[in-house]
């Protein structure tokens, strides 16, 4: 990744960037409109862009903080889009000119852009090669940003989301992948592991395990330990007769020809069968199916 700081460049994007200047109230529906009351100004951002230089109008590729008017857009690319050029670009005079902030090759599209309170930029793309996708975190523009691998998020369609109240943001891929970041760059789910095993190298019981947990409630226990018990049990068998649905009527039958429990289960070795765990046959399992199946 290039990181520029502040450079001069001035040439800017066929994708041009239009803002609307009003003096008056938006219009609304059943309004008549006044022609004057506003005026519209275009930026060529960037004229060696290529033509799809933003793509996707469900991805967020402008933002605005305290540090200026932020875009991102793909600037080159090569047939098989494993070679696509997309750059981060600033503009701190009303959108008037963009100056480029980083620059990247990579088996990407545009990243997605967020913004946060305190002027950190968030911006996830996808890589086409290793399947993942990946979320950056710029805190300062004179800073490398931190990277955040998010598995198998590599999508052609992708969106990120900022949740600021819960210092977090969420990145989405149309392959029905979603990942939950926190606001420092860090997997949620692994912050959480992190932290339970820290908490047990301390020493610290968790959960049930805690000492005293269960006194006076020793009832409650012995009601939760059934009624889990009775969910295992019942979940073990839907999924055993999901598994051996099929070979119902294959035992049954040969049963009812006097074949051996030995033979049967000889038989759908032969057949290439295997138990739900995949292990072979053997007498004991094909006595259990011929239980379920009666």
């Amino acid at each position: 990744m290039t990181h520029l700081h502040d450079p001069s460049c001035r040439g800017l994007l066929i994708l041009t960037t239009a803002f609307l200047f009003a003096s008056e109230p938006p219009v609304f529906a059943g309004e008549r409109a006044d022609k004057s009351s506003a005026s519209i100004e275009l930026t060529l951002v960037d004229d060696q862009a290529i033509a799809y230089a933003t793509f996707q109008s469900h991805n967020q590729k402008v933002v605005s903080n305290q540090h200026g008017l932020f875009i991102t857009y793909i600037r080159k690319s090569n047939a098989d889009y494993t070679a696509q050029q997309w750059r981060l670009a600033r503009s701190t005079d009303d959108s008037r000119s963009f100056a480029t902030v980083l620059e990247e090759t990579r088996a990407t599209s545009a990243p997605a852009l967020e913004t946060d309170k305190r002027g950190t930029l968030f911006f996830a793309r996808p890589d086409f090669k290793d399947g993942n996708a990946y979320l950056s975190r710029l805190e300062s523009l004179s800073d490398k940003p931190s990277v955040t691998q998010l598995v198998g998020g590599s999508a052609g369609k992708y969106c990120l989301s900022l949740d600021e109240p819960r210092k977090q943001l969420y990145y989405f891929a149309h392959n029905g992948t979603c990942h939950v970041v926190g606001g420092d760059g860090k997997m949620i789910s692994q912050r959480t592991k992190d932290a339970l095993q820290a908490t047990k190298r301390r020493g610290v019981k968790l959960g049930s395990a805690r000492p005293d947990h269960w006194e006076g409630r020793e009832d409650r226990r012995q009601v939760g330990a059934i009624a889990g018990g009775q969910a295992a049990g019942e979940a073990h068998r839907r999924a055993a007769n999901e598994s051996y649905e099929d070979l119902y009527p294959v035992v049954t039958e040969l049963r009812g020809k006097g074949r051996s429990l030995q033979a049967i289960a000889d038989d759908l070795n032969d057949q290439g069968h295997t138990t739900r765990r995949g292990k072979p046959w053997n007498p004991m399992q094909v006595s259990r199916v011929l239980k379920r199946a009666a």
